[in-house]
């Protein structure tokens, strides 16, 4: 049974797709852009008690308040969070607040699955301060990401640079890799980071 529970439609730089909410069965389909908007749905969609955990398919990031609403929801509710295809900054934070979390299971067109963390920045107005994003990194991933890693990373200000961790591997200079480190500001190439991977860097807890 599938049925979509809350739309809204909001258009950024790229133009980004309307973040829209689904019910699945026993669990929350979150794609798109989260909006403030979007936290009128929030209590609703909760109040189901059959839910079990939230799906982040394709979840591009936006409203800092509504990422934070989403992880009260989360942590009061006991529920399991994945990771589908590429989750980005709000919505990765919101990924985060699950103690059960992980990747999703390929789609049909076997797109690699993609985290990305990086400093939150200005949408309507609300704001998470970078000192609060740090200190959220380094709880949620057991210190695995420690103070001085989680400051470089909150102070990146956008989804093209920061964190980005995936779930396969990809290859440079003939090497695997699961995540690198981009600061677009330096104009110079991202640092790739040997032996680190979502699981040990406390991203995904399975």
């Amino acid at each position: 049974m599938r049925k979509i529970l809350g739309a809204s439609l909001l258009c950024l730089a790229t133009c980004a797709p309307a973040a829209q909410l689904k019910l699945i069965d026993d669990y929350v389909e979150v794609s798109g852009v989260l909006e403030n908007s979007d936290r009128n749905e929030l209590p609703k969609i909760f109040d189901n008690k059959k839910i079990k955990g939230v799906v982040f398919k394709d979840c591009l990031g936006g409203s800092a308040a509504t990422s934070t609403d989403f992880r009260l929801h989360i942590q009061l509710n006991g529920l399991w969070t994945k990771a589908s295809g590429t989750v980005a900054s709000a919505c990765a934070l919101a990924f985060l607040a699950a103690e059960d979390r992980s990747f999703a299971e390929h789609n049909s067109n076997a797109r690699k699955n993609r985290l990305v963390l990086h400093g939150v920045y200005s949408l309507n107005g609300d704001l998470i301060s970078e000192h609060a994003i740090a200190d959220y990194l380094v709880k949620r991933t057991g210190g695995k990401i420690d103070k001085d890693f989680s400051a470089l990373i909150v102070g990146i200000p956008n989804k093209d640079g920061g964190l980005h961790v995936t779930e396969k591997p990809f290859v440079k200079d003939d090497v695997e890799y699961f995540a690198k480190f981009c600061d677009q500001r330096l104009r110079t190439d991202c640092v790739f980071l040997k032996d680190m991977n979502a699981k040990s860097l406390g991203l995904i807890t399975r």
